[in-house]
């Protein structure tokens, strides 16, 4: 197996047959060994990034056997451009019918290995780095020792293999760049009420050579969407969309609520307009996005923004009534920092 494929059959395919008595450990390593780390040779070879992959793309590899209809064991590895293989071998958290069948023992002998309980399914987990023929059989090796001497595999049932792939990257079509009428359609496809283009309701500060990229949203949700700059001269498409909507009321917001909310604000950025009110103002690149990702982009912000606002009422409520100054820790050139999103 030089090159990497897909396991065709839905129920995978069989790396050992299966026998009517015991097979000794020794033959089942001679019979498993070369198909496997030729197996695991391709599924970590990824030939030229950006050409032959991408970052994102994900190779898998389960090895699996059953004792009986409800019990089995696996170990699988997973590995993506550049990256280390994480191996991981079935552990009882998720599977309670093998509290029975992986006990300390067990235990103790995946520890030896180097194997540790890790991740959302607490498998026991090891990482292996996999950059030549030997190291994929030193890691094809690893793997039957699990099944073998650990989970005392000895040939009786069939030993299973599957191959899969992923990726975290979207194959749907995307955009080199948007017209102020593709992001129109889109926008009214959503439900959005877009308004016609009057120069006189042109946000402050719009030069006025803009209304060709300039839209304008009223419902559900007041917003306005600047599109900058152009993909080549002469052209409609454009790179970026500058979302901005303005939040009535908030000219008496005081600096530290604003810069108190500023910091839960995930998606966007919140601003000091020059009347004092603040805005939620997002930037939004428009080449390589998907149709899918450019809704998703905006709904997102819609929800920020009704969360923003809930958060800077109640602030407003518990401030007297104070009205923030004209120059402002949340003024155009001097916003809050954003930091990024931990873990989820």
């Amino acid at each position: 197996m030089s090159t990497w494929t897909e396991t065709a059959e839905p129920g995978g395919e069989p790396l050992f047959p299966g026998t009517a008595s015991d097979v000794a450990p020794d033959e089942i390593r001679r019979r498993v060994l070369p198909r496997l780390a030729a197996g695991i040779s391709a599924m970590c070879t990824w030939g030229r990034l950006g050409r032959d992959c991408i970052p994102g793309d994900v190779r898998f590899m389960v090895i699996e056997f059953s004792v009986s209809p409800n019990i089995g064991f696996y170990v699988q590895i997973l590995t993506e451009p550049d990256e280390v293989v994480l191996a991981e071998a079935v552990s009882p958290a998720w599977h309670s019918e093998l509290r029975g069948r992986i006990g300390p023992a067990q235990r103790r002998a995946l520890r030896a290995m180097g194997y540790r309980v890790g991740g959302r399914a607490r498998n026991f987990q090891k990482e292996w780095t996999v950059g030549s023929p030997r190291e994929a059989r030193a890691l094809a090796n690893g793997l039957l020792d699990i099944l073998v001497d650990v989970f005392g595999y000895r040939g009786r049932q069939p030993l299973i293999v599957h191959r899969h792939s992923d990726t975290r990257c979207s194959t749907d079509k995307v955009y080199l760049g948007m017209g102020a009428g593709d992001v129109r359609k889109i926008l009214r496809a959503m439900g959005c009420e877009v308004a016609l283009l009057d120069r006189g309701r042109l946000p402050a500060g719009m030069p006025r050579d803009l209304p060709a990229r300039t839209v304008i949203v009223e419902r559900p949700i007041p917003f306005s969407v600047v599109l900058e700059p152009r993909v080549a001269r002469g052209s409609d498409a454009c790179q970026l969309a500058a979302f901005s909507s303005e939040l009535e009321g908030t000219e008496a917001v005081s600096d530290a609520a604003a810069v108190a909310a500023s910091r839960f604000v995930r998606l966007g950025r919140l601003a000091r307009n020059p009347d004092g009110n603040l805005a939620l103002l997002l930037d939004l690149p428009l080449v390589g996005i998907t149709m899918e990702g450019f809704v998703r982009s905006v709904r997102g912000w819609f929800d920020v923004r009704r969360a923003t606002v809930r958060m800077l009422q109640s602030a407003r409520g518990s401030s007297g009534g104070h009205r923030a100054p004209a120059r402002t820790a949340c003024s155009g050139r001097r916003r809050p920092r954003n930091p990024r999103r931990g873990p989820s």
